[in-house]
């Protein structure tokens, strides 16, 4: 990975402009941000678009790009066969295109794609990196003061729910964010895992919680009540429902 990484940065740093094409959920579009900000410190002249998923038109818009370089984030590793232009760059986490090379012909060898997946390399793309990982990965090793870029890496991860199966973010999810903690971005913590900490009110927040679900309490909303009755908690400060974020440690 880190020489395949180093390769495609180097055609990077040479780029006069570079096409960057991104996802449009939240994965995608910090990806995409990490590509944009990435060619801005380089100096580079791009454009950003986005899109909804990889169409035909999509792929007719690749292959013929003017750009010097065109750079697809969390989308492109399915559709590699498809694609017949040289100086690619795809950082995605989704499962490659299996008809890849299959038909290809020997001239079609001297097509340039560097292809930054974590399939490649024997890592899940489903929980151990994201789309705005790999394209992390790739903005640091074009320049390690990218260092800063990782909280959006975080943010990616987190939004494609990579933290769910463990609660938490492991392997190269968990290296990107001790680098955002060290760039002081990012505060790594044990806490609750549930929805709503800044918006739904106190009672709310526990009465719909179903990752984990709170015996007596989900879907229980005098369970919910009485709970902070015992504890006395107020559920309001002057008149305002209090959220999870205003109770004190």
């Amino acid at each position: 990975m880190d020489l395949d990484l180093a390769r495609a940065a180097k055609g990077l740093r040479s780029a006069k402009n570079v096409l960057i094409i991104s996802h449009i959920d939240a994965d995608g579009i910090t990806a995409g941000s990490i590509a944009k900000l990435t060619c801005e410190r380089l100096g580079v002249d791009h454009r950003v678009v986005f899109q909804t998923k990889i169409s035909e038109e999509t792929i007719r818009m690749i292959n013929g790009a003017s750009e010097d370089y065109v750079w697809i984030c969390d989308l492109g590793s399915g559709y590699l066969s498809e694609f017949t232009r040289s100086n690619l760059i795809i950082t995605d986490h989704h499962v490659p295109d299996p008809k890849w090379r299959k038909k290809q012909t020997v001239l079609d060898s001297f097509i340039s794609i560097d292809h930054l997946n974590p399939h490649n390399y024997g890592f899940d793309g489903s929980i151990e990196v994201s789309g705005a990982g790999m394209t992390y990965l790739l903005s640091k090793k074009v320049d390690p003061r990218n260092k800063d870029l990782a909280y959006l890496g975080v943010i990616g991860a987190i939004g494609d729910f990579q933290d769910s199966t463990n609660s938490k973010l492991v392997s190269i999810n968990r290296m990107i964010l001790q680098d955002a903690v060290e760039a002081r971005d990012v505060i790594a913590e044990n806490d609750l895992r549930l929805f709503g900490r800044e918006t739904r009110p106190i009672v709310q927040f526990f009465q719909y919680s179903n990752d984990p679900r709170l015996e007596g309490l989900s879907d229980n909303p005098n369970g919910c009540m009485d709970m902070l009755d015992f504890l006395n908690i107020p559920i309001k400060n002057n008149g305002a429902w209090r959220k999870w974020n205003d109770l004190s440690p």
